[in-house]
C-alpha cells in the first residue's frame, strides 16, 4: 500500500526545526546549567539562532514537555548532579 503524505512541506520543515531546537536545548542545558547559567539565557540564544522570539521558543519547549519553568529546570539539574556525586 502506498504511503500518504499528510504534512505539507512547511509543516515538515517546522516539525524538523522544532525537533532540532529541542535537542539543542537539552544539550545546552546539560552543558551550561551546572555552570550557573540560567535557562532564560539559553532560550534567548536559541531564539536568536532560529530567528524567533523567546516566547516562541518557550512555546515549543513547553509543548515538548522540556520546560515548565526556570526554577524547576535548575532544581532538576542540581538533583541530577547530586545523584552523580553520590555514585
Amino acid at each position: 500500500m502506498k504511503e500518504i503524505e499528510l504534512e505539507t512541506q512547511k509543516e515538515r520543515e517546522r516539525r524538523e526545526r522544532n525537533e532540532t531546537l529541542c535537542c539543542e536545548f537539552q544539550e545546552l542545558c546539560k552543558e551550561h546549567l551546572p555552570k550557573g547559567r540560567t535557562p532564560n539565557r539559553i532560550v534567548g540564544v536559541l531564539a536568536k539562532k532560529y530567528s524567533m522570539t523567546t516566547s516562541g521558543v518557550l512555546y515549543i519547549l513547553r509543548g515538548a514537555g522540556l520546560y515548565t519553568g526556570a526554577e524547576e529546570l535548575i532544581k532538576a539539574v542540581q538533583n541530577a548532579e547530586a545523584e552523580l556525586c553520590n555514585l
